[in-house]
């Protein structure tokens, strides 16, 4: 080939010139390296964009027929019929839009994007599956019950009125992840919190630099626990062995 030619002529003539023959090997070096890393990330890019490609197929309809001047499609099952006919194999209703989740009993609550058909673990129509971010936020959980309120105002005799249902909250989507913060007990600075380390039983116990304190957070009564060493200088480094000595 051409280009192995040319690289033993030069390489060849140089051959007694250790200097010459040094500097062109590293720069071959160095152009393979580079061709090599824009090959793996082209391939790594289109993989990528391959997987995006496929969760967003998955995850959202490929043909969506909404409703023209109503709430609701008068002739769904006649466009499910044809949708099958011209070969669809997966046809479903589907609700979708904004409401306000609340949680009655300490009155709390949030908007909420609302989506049916999604959650296939529901056994009745009296359940609803939330995200744990939105239920870590109205300080609900599975069993409890939610109020959804829509948008919507239903007329009656008295005016208008709330359109509203109450649902069981039968599962959390662990998907979404969700961060609870605990405060330390001493507030007189800062504490400085440097290290943690979990302890078998459960618990966290961390090292206080700025207090010259030890903490531990138990997570059945969910409290914070502070040891003052009266040795002085500041705690850095905390470790609990399989024992559960600190």
């Amino acid at each position: 080939m051409i280009e192995t030619h040319i690289a033993r002529r030069y390489l060849w003539t140089a051959r007694k010139r250790a200097h010459t023959a040094f500097l062109s090997s590293i720069s071959m070096l160095g152009l393979a390296v580079g061709v090599a890393v824009l090959l793996f990330s082209l391939a790594l890019m289109a993989g990528l964009q391959g997987q995006i490609k496929k969760r967003l197929i998955a995850s959202s309809p490929q043909l969506l027929i909404e409703p023209a001047g109503a709430p609701t499609i008068d002739n769904a099952a006649a466009i499910e019929t044809a949708a099958r006919r011209l070969g669809l194999s997966d046809i479903r209703p589907l609700v979708t839009g904004i409401g306000w989740g609340a949680n009655d009993r300490e009155r709390r609550g949030r908007p909420m994007r609302i989506r049916s058909g999604t959650a296939r673990e529901l056994h009745s129509d009296n359940e609803i599956a939330v995200t744990r971010d939105f239920a870590a936020a109205i300080s609900l959980d599975i069993g409890e019950t939610i109020t959804v309120v829509a948008p919507r105002t239903r007329l009656t005799p008295f005016g208008p009125m709330p359109v509203w249902r109450k649902y069981r909250i039968a599962r959390l989507d662990i998907n979404a992840a969700t961060v609870e913060e605990f405060k330390v007990p001493y507030q007189d600075s800062a504490a400085g919190v440097h290290s943690t380390f979990p302890a078998p039983d459960g618990s966290v116990w961390f090292a206080e630099q700025g207090s010259n304190r030890l903490g531990k957070w138990d997570p059945v009564t969910r409290q914070t626990s502070e040891f003052i060493d009266a040795d002085g200088g500041g705690k850095v480094t905390v470790r609990v062995n399989a024992q559960g000595d600190v």
